[in-house]
């Protein structure tokens, strides 16, 4: 019961006294339970008290419950019986614990009365730090939120305060946790909600900016600002729903139709969803709004190669560049349009200045990498590769690997390439890079392992005609040229019109003075499309040391039957500087002899004609005429060098190497002539000689140098054959005249 009900019934006879019912008190319990007239109401009350276990009375009070007898516990009218005894144990029970629960009623009034000033404070440091944010001092906005935080850690104000100031001082993980707080306990509050929204779009969380920009809008439609509706346009564009990015944009600009940013915002999203035509017009718009904004002036230019108009694209490219040439980006468009228009050199240029400005950019530097490679542009590509080399992932793409590898072959960079090499096995075993493995180490004077790296290449591939060329190029450079000639006849039963096994096995062939051979390949390889000199210029030889008719030019009739005699010395010059530049040799050498039987003091003509010579493998006569130079001394320093090889082609290694030394005496920093030198000076079997030269040399070289990669292979080559056994030579065999 809460309140003793008044006793309103009436009855006849004199109206008795009337008695106040109230609710008993601990301190006059006892009163009432030893009145003469017991209220039965009141014993009612305190009945639950009675059922008070035994446990919890008094020793005294315990005897009186166990006075009692089985019968009259059994018997509630026997209880009843004896009200005084029971109701005298209950007033001591709470007698002796009215001081407890006094004390705790009193700490808990006091609770709550500093937890209603603990919260009092937390509301007023909540409204200072709101109105510091207003004043831009973020740092005591800060520390007053921070104070109502702790005053109370359940204000969803105070978590908003606080993650505002941090968002002003840029701690923004900091204040999207407190953002997220607050809406922990107010999960519909619109502040926090847009706070976090802009927040969200910051760290790159459209999601969640979505979610709540969204919620904002269906909670409290007529209070949605112009900004609310573009951020979620932009975090739908992050997440590439740009039909819904597109009428979030138009919903702001029924609310700001002119707002720049917004109509920006449109056109972007508009050409992320190929909506090229209706974007282009927004564009022009904002070109004609502000003529100088590059960034419209791109994307304009953009829109119009989308649908077609390139030269209008260009000229937007170039404008925007002209304004603004140092923002990679546009040089990435417009090196897109060159490549459309077949100009790959002008977009190869655009593509390395996008990747000079964004030196960190791996995307930039891969793509200037391919497409120097695709331009042959060796050197240029290595840069780029190099550069990607610095990224931590680029040992984990084997295509990167491999390509880098494959540019360093071809540049003479074998120690590299096998690095690049060795990465890229390790993570897909490829047969082609092991074949460009062995081709390293047969480079590096590494035999065993590049027969061994063969030898596991041929285990993985199948037999192929790139194979079959692989592995008789490695033989090649190995030295044994028999089974690289039967390899590369491998390789042609399976393609017969391949022009780089014939080339190639027509200059093992010509080196192996297999004439006939040699005169065929080169012939077939030129019949299906080979144009290098180098074939050219060995038909030439081959065809001359088959018979008398050696001296005849593919170029000019089977018999050559010009009379130079009755040429004009201005005629002689000119045919005889064409056939030397187009390689035919042979034919040169005999225009430049008319010329100096003309005029024996003619000694410009006389050098051609040394030169002439020894391109065309004639030693003993290019020495000879290289001697009346010598003597003269007319040799330039090219000229002294291929004296010097031609004296070592017949054998004359002492004065070949006398000359070399002479050259190199008056240039001593020169590393070509070092490298030429050490070269004669293995070529005579002075190995000793020679690596001591190399390494002297190497030191003295910056590594950068091709020279200085040049005189290190072959140091490395000398140093692994200098105890190598010298391979029997089986002269007993006549060179057939056949192929295989």
């Amino acid at each position: 019961m809460s309140d003793l009900p008044n006793d309103s019934c009436k009855i006849d006879g004199p109206e008795p006294s009337k008695k106040k019912r109230t609710t008993p008190t601990i301190s006059d319990l006892k009163t009432i339970v030893v009145a003469d007239n017991l209220d039965q109401e009141a014993c009612e009350f305190f009945s639950p008290l009675a059922s008070a276990s035994p446990l919890s009375l008094a020793e005294g009070d315990q005897d009186v419950a166990t006075s009692l007898s089985d019968e009259q516990l059994t018997k509630p009218e026997s209880l009843s019986a004896q009200p005084l005894k029971k109701y005298d144990a209950i007033s001591n029970f709470i007698a002796r614990n009215a001081v407890q629960y006094v004390w705790m009623a009193v700490c808990l009034i006091t609770l709550a009365s500093t937890v209603d000033l603990l919260r009092a404070f937390s509301i007023s440091k909540t409204d200072e730090a709101s109105k510091l944010i207003s004043e831009e001092k973020y740092q005591e906005a800060l520390n007053s939120a921070t104070m109502a935080v702790r005053c109370n850690p359940f204000s969803a104000k105070a978590y908003l305060a606080r993650g505002r100031a941090l968002a002003k001082q840029l701690r923004l993980k900091e204040a999207f946790e407190c953002f997220n707080n607050s809406l922990t306990l107010a999960a519909n509050d619109p502040l926090a909600l847009d706070q976090r929204a802009s927040l969200a779009l910051k760290l790159n969380l459209p999601k969640i900016a979505i979610a709540d920009l969204s919620k904002i809008i269906a909670t409290h439609p007529e209070q949605v600002a112009t900004y609310q509706f573009g951020n979620r346009a932009a975090a739908y564009m992050k997440v590439e729903e740009y039909k819904k990015a597109v009428a979030d944009y138009e919903k702001a600009l029924i609310l700001e139709p002119t707002n720049y940013g917004l109509q920006l915002g449109l056109a972007l999203c508009l050409t992320a969803d190929k909506q090229y035509a209706k974007a282009l017009k927004t564009y022009i718009v904002l070109h004609n709004m502000e003529p100088d904004n590059n960034e419209v002036l791109m994307q304009k230019g953009f829109c119009r190669q989308c649908l077609g108009d390139k030269q209008g694209a260009l000229n937007d490219f170039n404008r925007a560049i002209k304004n603004d040439s140092s923002t990679a980006r546009w040089f990435s468009y417009r090196a897109d349009l060159y490549s459309q228009l077949n100009q790959p050199q002008l977009a190869c240029a655009d593509l390395i200045a996008a990747a000079d400005l964004e030196p960190k950019n791996e995307t930039a530097q891969l793509a200037a990498a391919k497409a120097c490679k695709g331009l042959k542009r060796q050197a240029l590509a290595l840069r780029f590769y190099d550069r990607l080399s610095q990224f931590p992932n680029f040992r984990a793409s084997f295509e990167k690997l491999s390509e880098r590898a494959a540019l360093n072959i071809e540049a003479g960079n074998y120690q590299t390439a096998i690095e690049d090499l060795t990465s890229a096995v390790k993570l897909k075993v490829e047969p082609e890079l092991l074949y460009q493995q062995a081709i390293c180490y047969s480079h590096l004077g590494q035999p065993k392992l590049a027969k061994a790296a063969c030898d596991n290449a041929t285990k993985y591939s199948a037999p192929t005609a790139k194979a079959f060329l692989y592995q008789a190029q490695i033989e090649s450079l190995l030295g044994d040229t028999v089974s690289a000639i039967n390899h590369y006849t491998q390789a042609l039963s399976l393609e017969p019109n391949n022009s780089k096994a014939l080339s190639e096995r027509g200059k093992l062939y010509l080196k192996r003075e297999q004439w006939a051979s040699a005169s065929r390949d080169f012939k077939k390889a030129q019949e299906y499309g080979n144009t290098d000199s180098k074939v050219h210029q060995g038909l030439i030889i081959s065809t001359q040391m088959l018979g008398k008719n050696a001296k005849v030019s593919l170029d000019l009739p089977k018999a050559f039957d010009i009379d130079l005699k009755k040429l004009s010395r201005e005629c002689l010059i000119k045919d005889g500087y064409t056939q030397y530049q187009q390689g035919n040799n042979t034919i040169a050498a005999m225009y430049f002899a008319e010329l100096v039987a003309r005029d024996p003091n003619d000694l410009e003509m006389r050098r051609y004609l040394a030169h002439s010579l020894a391109r065309a493998h004639n030693h003993s006569e290019a020495i000879a005429t290289f001697a009346v130079l010598a003597r003269s001394n007319k040799l330039n320093p090219d000229d002294r060098i291929s004296y010097a090889k031609e004296l070592a082609a017949s054998s004359q290694f002492d004065n070949a190497i006398k000359v070399v030394e002479e050259l190199r005496n008056e240039n001593p920093n020169s590393t070509s002539y070092s490298y030429e030198l050490a070269q004669l000076l293995a070529a005579s079997g002075q190995n000793k000689r020679a690596i001591a030269l190399c390494a002297s040399s190497l030191a003295q070289t910056p590594k950068a140098n091709l020279e200085h990669k040049n005189l290190e292979n072959l140091y490395r080559a000398l140093n692994n054959e200098q105890n190598k056994p010298a391979k029997p030579v089986d002269n007993s065999q006549i060179k057939p005249e056949t192929e295989g």
